[in-house]
């Protein structure tokens, strides 16, 4: 049996331990960064991150993230983005977000804006619920059609911008930070 004979330098918990912890830290970065990364072309961050606001506003309960990066793999989007999209719908946002979708599918559909007495919830979802259907599809497609033309801008003007700097690093015969 082979033994090895340890210093207090080599017994000390404290070292492998930090240098695992940052390991680990530099691995999750670089992971993270080569995420963010990925088809990051203009147009593929601005449909993933369309794609995660439809799956964000449209009422898909716990699946959105999932869902919106399982669409982003398969269509070669942006993951980072499409996932980020999703989390514009949470607790302080749906309140506003569900009751302009209602009032969107009355208006499109023609149901009448009157409260129903507390009579019963299912009589309201029989009520309202084809309505807010519609106009959640309707505003969920704005939303998206909204978030990934600003990003679609975005992007393409930093992009634009990295070309310059990099451009101008390469006249002057400097390196690029």
């Amino acid at each position: 049996m082979h033994t090895r004979s340890h210093t207090n330098d080599q017994l000390s918990t404290a070292q492998p331990r930090a240098g695992r912890a940052q390991r680990l830290y530099h691995w999750l970065a670089l992971k993270g960064r080569a995420v963010f990364r990925e088809n990051a072309s203009p147009s593929r961050t601005a449909l993933g991150l369309a794609i995660g606001l439809f799956i964000g506003v449209f009422p898909s309960f716990l699946i959105g993230s999932p869902l919106a990066f399982f669409l982003a793999s398969r269509f070669d989007l942006n993951r980072a983005a499409a996932v980020s999209g999703t989390f514009l719908m949470n607790p302080f946002t749906a309140p506003v977000f569900y009751s302009i979708s209602t009032w969107v599918g009355a208006s499109v559909m023609g149901v009448e804006h009157q409260l129903i007495q507390a009579g019963g919830i299912i009589q309201q979802i029989r009520h309202f619920g084809p309505a807010f259907l519609v106009g959640n599809t309707l505003f969920a497609l704005a939303v998206a059609a909204a978030g990934g033309t600003v990003m679609f801008c975005v992007a393409t003007s930093m992009s634009r911008n990295r070309l310059y700097r990099s451009q101008d690093h390469a006249r002057s015969g400097q390196p690029e930070p």
